[in-house]
């Protein structure tokens, strides 16, 4: 199925976890970076070393466990430090090269897979996804729902889910409140599993779950993007996985992104933390959506 993907973090003062991978040139080969270079035509260096206080000290006052924060113009490296720690219980220091985990930012990238076919014309964006997934021929959106038995009754949706609708978290398609349960009892890990279900199959499962409203009514953010990766795989043949590897990881040089990490580089992923608002700490994060089924063995 399609997880959460994990690849190098880098910071700009924002709390995202996000990679410092290199931006593709107009020749499609990965841009490379100079260390050591001058850049003070383009940054003031002072104002740069200002970085340093604002994360030692947001990791000192215990609001985050560890960053890596990468700057470069035109190439040249212009900041690149890293703060924290990698397992603070251990006293492991974070480091430059460590790997972080980057939750939804999977959505971009996966979105920015499914463009490139769109640019291929392999599919309108209006397109009802029930022409390439037909389980979704026929959508419901919930009228009641009984939380004590599980059950709940449904309408028909008034419109097709398109593709657009996806891209937009419009669907209706959620996993906030009960609608978890109704996906669990269904059968469809909302995030991380190690289960041997496929996308291919979760997908067909995610088919026969009410929406929360009608295509097109509102916002909902959800599972949108999993149904457009597996859209992914019927366009192109492929598994979500090597596809993305190919068409966006390797022209780009990211070579630590992975739905599952090698274990190989088990050693570089930082611990994941929780923040306890009450006592203003933070501690090793043991939520069931988060487990350590990310390391392939």
């Amino acid at each position: 199925m399609m997880h959460r993907i994990l690849r190098i973090s880098s910071f700009l003062l924002v709390f995202t976890f996000l990679a410092c991978t290199q931006q593709s040139k107009v020749d499609n080969k990965p841009q490379s970076f100079q260390y050591e270079a001058d850049c003070t035509d383009a940054f003031y260096v002072e104002r740069l070393n200002l970085i340093d206080s604002v994360y030692q000290s947001l990791v000192e006052d215990n609001y985050l466990p560890n960053a890596v924060v990468f700057v470069a113009h035109d190439g040249r490296v212009v900041y690149h430090k890293a703060f924290g720690w990698r397992n603070k219980e251990k006293a492991e220091p974070c480091r430059k090269n460590d790997i972080f985990r980057i939750a939804s930012q999977t959505k971009a990238i996966t979105a920015v897979a499914l463009m490139t076919l769109w640019e291929e014309g392999r599919f309108q964006l209006d397109d009802p996804i029930k022409k390439y997934i037909p389980a979704f021929d026929n959508p419901q959106v919930l009228v009641d729902y009984d939380a004590a038995t599980g059950e709940y009754t449904t309408r028909p949706a008034n419109c097709d889910i398109t593709i657009r609708h996806l891209l937009t978290h419009t669907s209706g398609l959620s996993y906030q409140g009960f609608f978890w349960d109704i996906a669990e009892k269904a059968g469809v890990p909302p995030l991380n599993s190690l289960d041997s279900i496929t996308l291919a199959q979760m997908v067909e499962r995610m088919a026969t779950l009410p929406l929360a409203h009608d295509p097109g009514a509102a916002f909902t953010y959800s599972m949108n993007i999993d149904v457009l990766g597996r859209l992914i795989e019927i366009l192109s043949g492929k598994r979500i996985d090597c596809f993305l590897q190919e068409r966006i990881f390797e022209p780009l040089g990211m070579s630590d992104t992975y739905f599952y990490l090698p274990s190989d580089k088990a050693e570089r992923l930082v611990t994941l933390y929780a923040y306890d608002r009450e006592k203003h700490t933070l501690y090793p994060s043991k939520h069931p959506i988060y487990p350590k089924s990310v390391i392939r063995g």
